[in-house]
């Protein structure tokens, strides 16, 4: 597997399965799959998106079974109704700041933060 895609299976981007699926591509297909989807500087760049199994598999079987090239326009139509389960991670320093009662939940934890950030956006406008 090419390393950006390990990249992304190192950052929990993409889970195993779909990885595994992937990894049967050529190195050129993966690389096309990755500049698709998750490359910043690509058109079809989403922040947003992750890949499950059906998809790597649909991808794997474009390949195989049809002897199809992977082109960027088949990833973005594959990819993009999956979105990535949005994570904060925050570090011991933000949680220390939080108020105990939030601090107990990873949700209202995340929902504070967002806020916060908001807030300060909305007041600093050199941000």
């Amino acid at each position: 597997m090419i390393p950006q895609l390990l990249d992304l299976v190192d950052d929990k981007t993409i889970k195993i399965v779909p990885a595994v699926e992937l990894s049967y591509l050529s190195p050129e297909d993966q690389k096309t799959v990755y500049e698709t989807k998750f490359d910043e500087n690509s058109d079809y760049y989403d922040p947003d998106t992750s890949i499950d199994a059906a998809q790597a598999k649909r991808i794997r079987n474009r390949v195989e079974d049809k002897g199809l090239n992977i082109t960027p326009s088949f990833v973005d139509a594959e990819l993009s109704h999956t979105p990535r389960a949005a994570k904060l991670h925050l570090t011991k320093d933000i949680k220390a700041m939080l108020p105990d009662d939030i601090k107990k939940s990873p949700a209202a934890s995340k929902e504070y933060v967002m806020k916060a950030i908001s807030f300060y956006q909305e007041h600093n406008k050199e941000v």
